[in-house]
């Protein structure tokens, strides 16, 4: 790969394909959503201005085609509903909590690890005294350590893909974190993934395109576990099935999809059914204390032990929703040998790290106001890098018969969170 390949995180191939035009609709709904500095792009009835959701929004709407007030969901504040609709729509709605678990369900199977209790401490919003005492310790940190290797990647198996998208930047990263894995020795026709955080299983598509791609053979064990606690619309379960169809694939892969926190997965019990030979853990951008729970997960599991767990690949993100208490014991023990000494200090870490993402926006209250904002995003990228080497620490103390490897798989140009943990076997 060239020098302009790696820097960019694109091939001269991809940097000349021209886009598309865009096609917007001409009933979207006009209601401008600040937080997301865009148009909605819900639909809309004609003759109106705005959607549904909108709708109270639009004084030129008349009174009698307003169905009355629409209220915040209670189950999930994030929508709304007609309030005469209220009692039917609690009945349906997709926040609903399950009346009945799975048999992998188990309560807070994956909270603790180990005997360790965490230390518990009166923690509070960071002041300038805690931006005071931890920047000094990021700044040593960053001195200590050179820039995280970059491996940006590709398969041939999502080229077409590639060509047919409009927006490339998802493309792009599924192609890095497909081609990382297999220079990893993590694909394979035989191997059983499971994806973590799996929100549509754009990834698994993804990988599994790329699969059948170098090989029409797939074994019986071939599959996906996808795993998301949330629910999805437009989920690619039955477009990986069509990819195998149009292939001509005769064996097709397993598919058992569950909405569960990862901090309840009982594992092995997910995977009895499957009675898998190789497990392969993959996610894209797996959300803060997520990942943490993944690798509780895996330990907690018997994979380890009877030899079943390949490997894993996860991109990371959202470093700033972690928890202390949720590391691993050897997590903890790595930030407080490099100056992050309880709970207080991880809480200021965690601001400093948003600084990696939205280091040119204006200084918060409780802030440190003096740094440019280059140093801002420097300084949070060594906080974030602080806690994803904290993981690094506590997967290698737990798994010594694996390689474990951090390093960023795209350009920030196409994200801003481009670091992911890779593990395999030695």
């Amino acid at each position: 790969m060239s020098s302009t390949e790696v820097a960019t995180g694109q091939t001269p191939k991809r940097q000349k394909r021209a886009k598309k035009e865009k096609k917007v609709s001409p009933n979207r709904c006009e209601y401008f959503l600040e937080q997301k500095n865009r148009q909605c792009a819900m639909q809309r009835k004609k003759g109106h201005k705005f959607c549904s959701e909108h709708m109270v929004h639009d004084d030129s709407t008349p009174a009698s085609e307003v169905k009355g007030e629409r209220v915040p969901c209670p189950l999930d504040p994030k929508h709304t509903v007609w309030l005469h609709d209220l009692e039917f729509h609690l009945k349906k709605c997709n926040a609903k909590p399950k009346e009945k678990h799975d048999p992998w369900y188990v309560k807070n199977y994956n909270t603790k690890y180990g005997d360790e209790e965490v230390e518990k401490s009166d923690v509070k919003l960071p002041g300038p005294e805690d931006f005071q005492k931890v920047i000094p310790i990021i700044k040593a940190y960053q001195q200590r350590h050179s820039p995280l290797r970059h491996k940006s990647s590709s398969h041939p198996g999502l080229d077409s893909w590639l060509d047919g998208k409009e927006n490339q930047k998802h493309i792009i990263q599924q192609l890095s974190l497909v081609g990382n894995m297999k220079e990893n020795g993590l694909l394979s026709t035989s191997a059983f993934y499971m994806e973590f955080g799996c929100g549509k299983a754009e990834l698994s598509r993804a990988v599994n395109a790329c699969n059948i791609h170098d090989s029409k053979e797939l074994q019986e064990s071939y599959g996906f576990g996808l795993i998301d606690r949330g629910t999805n619309r437009m989920k690619m379960d039955s477009k990986i099935i069509k990819d195998c169809e149009e292939m001509k694939i005769e064996q097709m892969p397993k598919i058992k999809r569950s909405r569960i926190d990862i901090e309840h997965l009982h594992l092995d019990n997910f995977l009895e059914s499957e009675k898998p030979q190789d497990v392969v853990c993959i996610s894209k951008h797996l959300c803060g204390v997520a990942t943490d729970l993944t690798l509780k997960l895996l330990l907690h599991s018997s994979l380890l032990h009877n030899g079943n767990f390949h490997g894993l690949l996860v991109a990371m993100c959202c470093r700033h929703i972690c928890h202390y208490n949720q590391l691993l014991p050897d997590s903890r023990s790595y930030l407080k040998e490099n100056g992050i000494n309880n709970e207080q200090d991880f809480i200021t870490l965690r601001r400093i790290v948003t600084w990696a993402v939205c280091g040119k926006r204006d200084d918060g209250p409780n802030d440190d106001s003096t740094l440019l904002a280059s140093e801002r995003e420097s300084l949070g990228l060594a906080a974030r890098r602080m806690i994803d080497e904290s993981r690094v620490y506590a997967a290698q103390k737990a798994m010594p018969g694996y390689n474990v490897e951090l390093f960023t798989y795209t350009d920030k140009a196409i994200t801003l969170e481009n670091s992911c943990i890779c593990i395999t076997k030695k």
